[in-house]
């Protein structure tokens, strides 16, 4: 081990910087070889049953055929923060949701809490209405600011579901204590919810306020559930094996330490 370190720090590199390069290196090889497999159809992997995923255009259909409206938060925080790979999987259910609802006359309201996140989702709604030919239908008034500050955000986005005829309410995104408030201010009303975060101290208040929860990183797993884009399962592939490579590493290094 102490020639390895001093062999990488022969070369001006930390062992720790060599080890995520490893890493990064044999996950982008996996993932260029997976995304040829999947575009040539050859290796698509079988998927678990998410049931939220499962459920959501069912929820979907229920608030178009009721003429009510969907709301979907994507968080409290924007791109570039901690959890922007939260916001990020927010933002692949909002492509999916909007794909559903263009052209319908369902109105989708979108609520987010951070600017940086404002114009990404503006844009993300014009792209998929332009797509599907309804692009004078939309209308940037469907993404709403609300406020950076949680509880002000919260405040906000449980108006929403008070005022409008809310069909769906749909949570994926960086939450904190705030999603109990939003969760349960659905709750009370009868409203079908689908929502999740990959936060482990929130994700007992997802469990108890959302009829579909979305437990931790299933919410990354969106993308490829919800669009089967060959990038996005030959991602889910590639995290899947290098994940039970850690795991394996973790143990063979516990042993090693006992044993040796």
């Amino acid at each position: 081990m102490e020639g390895i370190t001093a062999f990488f720090e022969n070369l001006g590199i930390s062992l720790e910087s060599a080890i995520l390069l490893s890493f990064f290196l044999s996950f982008f090889a996996l993932l260029l070889v997976y995304n040829r497999r999947a575009r040539e159809e050859i290796a698509r992997p079988a998927l678990r049953s998410i049931s939220a995923f499962a459920e959501l255009d069912r929820y979907l259909a229920a608030a178009i055929e009721k003429g009510q409206a969907v709301h979907l938060s994507l968080g409290t925080q924007g791109i570039g923060a901690v959890a922007t790979a939260d916001t990020l999987a927010g933002l692949e259910v909002l492509e999916r949701v909007a794909d559903r609802l263009a052209g319908v006359g369902v109105p989708l309201i979108v609520s987010v809490a951070d600017p940086t996140l404002f114009p990404v989702a503006q844009e993300i709604l014009r792209r998929v209405y332009t797509r599907l030919g309804y692009g004078e239908g939309y209308d940037p008034r469907q993404v709403r600011l609300i406020s950076p500050e949680r509880a002000a955000y919260a405040a906000g986005a449980m108006g929403i579901i008070s005022r409008e005829k809310i069909g769906a309410n749909i949570l994926v995104g960086s939450f904190g204590e705030e999603f109990l408030l939003l969760g349960e201010n659905g709750a009370r009303r009868g409203i079908k919810q689908i929502g999740g975060t990959s936060s482990p101290q929130i994700l007992p208040l997802v469990q108890v306020t959302m009829d579909e929860p979305l437990w931790g990183e299933e919410i990354y797993a969106g993308g490829a559930y919800l669009s089967a884009k060959p990038g996005h399962l030959a991602s889910l592939r590639v995290q899947d094996w290098l994940r039970g490579a850690i795991i394996l590493a973790v143990v063979l290094g516990v042993l090693a330490l006992t044993v040796f």
